[in-house]
Order: structure tokens, then sequence, then C-alpha cells
């Protein structure tokens, strides 16, 4: 009753104003902030939503879904912790797209500032982009699907990557994918043997630098193997990761990419994914090299049983002083909540991530609203609950199985938990660099 008071208000407050909502000039901007960095083409949405004729045809399930805060998906707690990538709805916008979907809709005049947009979309295209040379077939039978793929390339010379997007080809079925950055020996022909291979499940996460840089011929006559120059992963609802200026990786002039873990969901339909990663450079040398850490409960080979609730957690003891860039907490089906914060040496709480609901679906790399140094010594801590019972929805057994816990496998028919940083080595004003 208060909010259908409130949006009346709004009403007569414009239409006394002598206006009428209409996407042209009043929600546009709304719908290309909140709505079009996934529904676009490409994007990680199931339609386009950045055109007045996609989102016109859809105002019933866009109401619906904007009403009961479903959409645009945000998951993390911004009372907990605040996040440059927030893609929250503020009151005023949501009331104003909930306002123009029930007056019907209004297009509006196009205004001559739309053609601006699209040159400034030209403008930031990436600098390069690796695709599987070759669309990989998945199979129609209702299985999980891992490879391992080899994407070469090689440029004019060394250049410095200050952002970077893993793009699925098929955001359906691509369940997750971690990938790393390799330079390669000067003799090193990277273009020839195999493309990938294919593995099981239960070997997902024993990652044998030898045995693949071997399988695809990348190390040299001598004997040199390839160096790591930049590790990352992507899961449902990962979006752009950027660095700040003097902060990312040198790319090295002939290099491989290397997506080590490319997890294709079950289907019954024959199906198709050709992913990339896109990069862009930065004009000044990077000074900062970005840098990865994974970190895991030492409870391994553990069963939740069913219709159990269980609690994970992580305890680790950081050494140098570091600042936090992104974070990223992963877990499968059966995870109901995740929090994560840093008690320091002097006994100072940092909260880092709260995700009070968890959904499967959407596993973002949270980016700080600045950097966030976590002094040498602290205790990074991570509590994640574990809904094995009927309570949960998106428990994959109907009823309740005994789910594996920690088995080395990411197949989400078990269960894991992970805590991602990408982070830098601390430095002196490193808390004023902004990352909106």
């Amino acid at each position: 009753m208060i909010r259908f008071l409130f949006v009346i208000g709004i009403a007569l407050s414009v239409q006394a104003g002598g206006q009428t909502l209409k996407y042209y000039p009043h929600i546009e901007p709304i719908v290309l902030r909140k709505c079009a960095n996934c529904h676009q083409k490409d994007g990680g949405g199931p339609f386009l939503l950045d055109n007045y004729p996609d989102l016109a045809k859809r105002k019933k399930m866009l109401y619906s879904v904007i009403q009961s805060g479903y959409m645009p998906p945000w998951t993390a707690d911004p009372h907990y912790r605040s996040f440059a990538n927030e893609n929250l709805l503020t009151a005023g916008e949501r009331d104003s797209l909930l306002l123009w979907l029930e007056s019907g809709a209004a297009k509006g005049k196009v205004p001559k500032e739309i053609y601006k947009v699209k040159e400034e979309k030209q403008r930031v295209a990436p600098d390069l982009e690796l695709s599987m040379k070759e669309p990989f077939q998945i199979p129609g039978d209702g299985k999980h699907h891992y490879i391992c793929y080899k994407i070469p390339y090689e440029l004019p010379g060394d250049a410095f990557v200050k952002a970077v997007l893993y793009k699925p080809g098929n955001p359906a079925l691509v369940h997750h994918a971690s990938y790393q950055l390799f330079g390669l020996p000067e003799g090193v022909d990277p273009t020839n043997g195999p493309d990938y291979y294919e593995f099981s499940a239960d070997s997902i996460e024993r990652v044998d630098d030898e045995r693949d840089f071997k399988y695809f011929g990348l190390i040299d006559s001598m004997g040199n193997a390839p160096f790591p120059v930049f590790h990352s992963g992507f899961l449902p609802g990962n979006g752009l990761q950027q660095y700040p200026d003097g902060i990312g990786f040198a790319l090295p002039r002939k290099g491989v990419l290397l997506i080590r873990s490319l997890h294709y969901s079950p289907t019954p339909i024959p199906a198709s994914d050709q992913s990339k990663l896109q990069l862009w450079f930065a004009d000044q040398p990077i000074t900062r090299k970005l840098e990865f850490a994974a970190f895991k409960p030492r409870m391994a080979g553990d069963t939740i049983p069913a219709d159990s609730i269980r609690t994970y957690v992580i305890n680790i003891r950081t050494k140098g002083d570091m600042s936090l860039l992104h974070i990223n907490p992963h877990m499968h089906q059966l995870g109901r909540s995740f929090k994560a914060w840093a008690l320091t040496p002097t006994g100072d709480t940092i909260p880092l991530v709260y995700i009070p609901q968890w959904d499967f679906n959407w596993q973002e790399f949270y980016r700080y609203k600045r950097l966030l140094k976590i002094p040498g010594g602290s205790i990074i801590h991570a509590e994640a609950v574990y809904d094995n019972t009927t309570n949960n929805l998106n428990n994959p057994n109907n009823p309740p199985k005994s789910m594996l816990f920690e088995t080395g496998s990411m197949d989400d028919t078990t269960e894991m938990m992970r805590l991602v940083f990408l982070y830098v080595p601390f430095r002196e004003g490193d808390e004023e660099l902004s990352l909106e």
C-alpha cells in the first residue's frame, strides 16, 4: 500500500510537470546502466534489452522481475560491504521503471545523441580477442563435459593489459572456466599440435603443467617451458575485470591462452560453444603485476548428509601487506550463504563480502570501490553454509541425497568452497586508488 501511494505520488508529480515517463529520454539511461550490461549482443543475458522494441515486448515479465527484486541480479549485501560494480537499482530508478511499465511503456522521441552512444561502443572495442579456433561440439548426452583448450597468439610487440573479459560462446551451458595466459620460449610454434583435450570430472583440479605443456607442444628443444603471466576464471554472472592505472599485467609478444578447465553443463540436445577472452591494453606501462590467490577449507573428502545443514570454514593467515581489488566466493547448488572477513593483528575486523542468499547462477568477481588494505598477519576467515534439505529449492536432488564435499572435483554434482583474491602487494596510498 505504501509503495502504491508512493508510485501514485510520482505519477502526479510527473503529470503536474506536464511530462509522462518515456523510454527516451527518461528510461534509456537506467536500462543502459543496469540492464544492458548483460542483456546485449554476446552478453550473459538470454535476450536483448539494449533497445526499445525488445524491452517493450517484454514489459509484463520485466515488471514482475523488477517488482520482486529478482532483477537486476545482485547477491552481495551492500550494507556489509559495498562494491564498485554493484548492480542495484536505486529506489528512484526502480519506481521510475515500474511506473513507466505500468503506464504503457511509451517510447518518446529518439534523440540525436543515440549516435554518440554507438560511436563510444565502437571506441572501446577490445584490443585483442583470443577465441577458440572452432566451436566445440557439446554432445547431447545429458552428461558433464570438461576440456582444456589452447589458444595461441602473436603480437607486433609486448603489451600491457588493463582489463579482461571472458565471454562464453554458449552462456547457458558454460558452467565455469579457469584460464591462464603464458609467455612462450622463442623457439616454440604454438600453432602446432592439438587445440584441446577432454578429461573427466575427477581430474579437473589436478592441473599438471608438465603434461599440458608437452601435450600442446609448448616446450622448446632446450627444455624451456612457458612462463605464467595471468590467472583468473569465469563463473556465471562474471563481468569485466578492470584495473587502475599502473596495475594489470604485461602480455609478452608471443604466448598462449590455456583454458585449463572449461566445464559444460549437461544438455539433452547437441550444442556448441566458441568461448573467447577479450583484452584491453593500457597506454602506459604496468608497474604493478596483478596476483591471484585461491583459498579452500582444510576439510577434504567430507560428506554433507541428506536432510542436513553444514557449515565449513576457511582460515588463512596472510604474510605481507596486500591490497585487494576483486574477491570471488564460490559454492555449488547446496550453498545457502557465504561470509568472509579479515581479522587484523590489532584485532580490527575488515568486512570482505557477504552473500546472504546464495545464487549458483550469479557468482561475480566483486570489485571494491577502492583498493582494500589487508595487513600482513591478518586471518582471512570465511564461513559457508550448505543446505541439503528439501527447503533448498536449488537442491539438485529430490529427495535429498548425501553429497560429497571437496573431493578435488568442480563437478556441480559435488560441493566445494573457494575464496579467490585478485590483489597486489600493498603500497602507501593504495587506499586512495579508486576502482569505480
